[in-house]
């Protein structure tokens, strides 16, 4: 059947009258396959249709060489079979038992994909078992109700507070830090000789960053983007060596702050829609944050008559804790929507739920926007996305959705009425455990990418590319350390 229906769009998409009507069709047809996981199919059909209507508008070609990229990244997402996701959760956990695997399979607990006729699961199977059914999390070996992260951030919650009667500032507490990120291309992935472009995070300067401090690099930077950019990044260069791994790195010094405000609902003042905030923020952005009917009226049950933006954001967060439960994510670049994708399915990493939640707060009417970088937590930094919203008269106020999942469902440790404090803290305020690099997704590089970016919303780990290719994350490591540093002079 999947190879007369494959025929039949070769007979079918070229009659169609109209280059638009035409385009549509293809993608469209392709999207049917990679969802039916006839990858093959999709392939060979966007293979075939550029050979016989060439040439071909330079928009249309490029849409189809992503599809060809994006059936390539969800075969990397799904590699498990069935027996290495037996074994991996056999290591992992105790009393497993293969009868409560296929328990667990017919009540749609793994990610699971046939492509191409085989069955195969999402990576981070078994890491997303336990994040989303806390029952089963005591058996996992080592297993310890102990958690740095909420330690940390409590404690900070207590000093803030305590400092919130006596100092006027909102922002607090400097954490001043060095930071060498860096990416390692893997021998053999580049013809030798040839020259590799690399572009790294560095962090941007507004309220709660900065005197940040250029340091060194392994090259020297061809651009270093303005203090203000949405995506600052530093471009590197390097031909490939004679031998061995070719090593990227940059290195600096910043200073991050928390963020506290008590917020009086009662002051808060309703906006004006002609303001440009308010027309930039409410507005769609494509293709992530779409006011689909769904969501539309999730939002309108949500908010109901409340009419004060900020009470109506806190109802929105609110039922984002309460009921998606946090996974690790595949890649951002395969996803075609990707609020849609993290609430048909009620679950999702920090950046999937705090698209969500801007999502749903835009069409309520509250501005909203994104912000991501890095937790730098001490000996455990990692990728990390949030969001902020805009409360008149209060300014834009930061909103981790992530976190609010965090001390609601993923952590046991501190007590009930703690965790519920800190989930609350976590909706207008933020810690310094930060490095922020991007303020807004799917901004673009400078100097432009020729290829396809390996990350298409989001930009923490870095890109790097040669002159016939992207370079995949496959292709290369990356590492970021970050270390707390004292006695720092300001800089640039």
């Amino acid at each position: 059947m999947r190879a007369i229906f494959f025929r039949l769009c070769l007979l079918i998409i070229p009659v169609i009258v109209g280059c638009e009507q035409q385009e549509e069709e293809i993608l469209t047809t392709i999207q049917i396959l990679q969802n039916q996981g006839d990858f093959t199919a999709a392939d060979s059909l966007i293979k075939t249709y550029v050979q016989e209507n060439k040439p071909l508008s330079e928009n249309l070609h490029r849409k189809l060489m992503f599809e060809l990229e994006r059936s390539k990244r969800i075969r990397n997402d799904y590699r498990l079979s069935e027996a290495e996701l037996m074994s991996a959760l056999q290591k992992r956990m105790s009393d497993f038992s293969e009868t409560e695997f296929r328990q667990w399979e017919n009540e749609d607990r793994f990610d699971i994909l046939i492509i191409d006729g085989n069955k195969r699961f999402a990576n981070p199977s078994v890491s997303n078992l336990f994040f989303r059914y806390p029952e089963l999390r005591r058996r996992r070996k080592n297993y310890t109700t102990y958690s740095q992260t909420a330690r940390l951030v409590f404690a900070q919650a207590q000093e803030l507070k305590a400092m919130a009667g006596t100092n006027p500032d909102q922002v607090r507490l400097p954490r001043p830090c060095r930071v060498r990120q860096s990416i390692m291309l893997k021998e053999n992935k580049v013809p030798i000789g040839e020259t590799v472009f690399c572009w790294l995070p560095y962090p941007s300067v507004f309220q709660t960053q900065g005197d940040v401090k250029f340091i060194t690099s392994s090259h020297n930077p061809v651009w270093l983007d303005h203090p203000a950019s949405k995506i600052r990044s530093v471009h590197l260069q390097a031909p490939v060596p004679d031998k061995g791994d070719l090593y990227f790195f940059i290195e600096y010094e910043y200073t991050a702050y928390a963020y506290y405000q008590e917020i009086d609902p009662g002051k808060v003042i309703s906006f004006n829609q002609e303001e440009s905030i308010y027309r930039d923020f409410t507005s769609e952005e494509n293709p992530h944050e779409v006011f689909t009917p769904e969501l539309m009226s999730l939002s309108a049950r949500i908010v109901g008559d409340e009419t004060n933006p900020y009470l109506k954001a806190q109802r929105i967060y609110n039922w984002l804790a309460d009921s998606i439960k946090y996974s690790y994510a595949r890649e951002y670049s395969t996803l075609r929507n990707i609020s849609a994708y993290c609430y048909k399915n009620r679950f999702g990493d920090c950046g999937q739920a705090a698209i969500l939640f801007i999502t749903m707060c835009r069409i309520a009417g509250i501005p909203a926007r994104w912000q991501s970088g890095f937790f730098t937590f001490p000996d455990d930094e990692g990728m990390h996305d949030w969001a902020e919203i805009f409360i008149k008269p209060y300014g834009w106020l930061p909103v981790d959705i992530y976190m609010g999942m965090f001390f609601t469902s993923m952590t046991e440790d501190l007590l009930p009425a703690q965790r519920m404090e800190m989930r609350d803290f976590y909706f207008g305020n933020i810690d310094h455990y930060r490095l922020v690099a991007n303020k807004g997704h799917n901004q673009l590089l400078y100097p432009p990418k020729k290829h396809f970016r390996s990350e298409t919303v989001d930009f923490q780990r870095g890109e790097i590319e040669w002159a016939e290719a992207n370079l995949y994350f496959t292709d290369w490591r990356w590492r970021i350390v970050v270390n707390d540093i004292t006695n720092k002079k300001s800089g640039n």
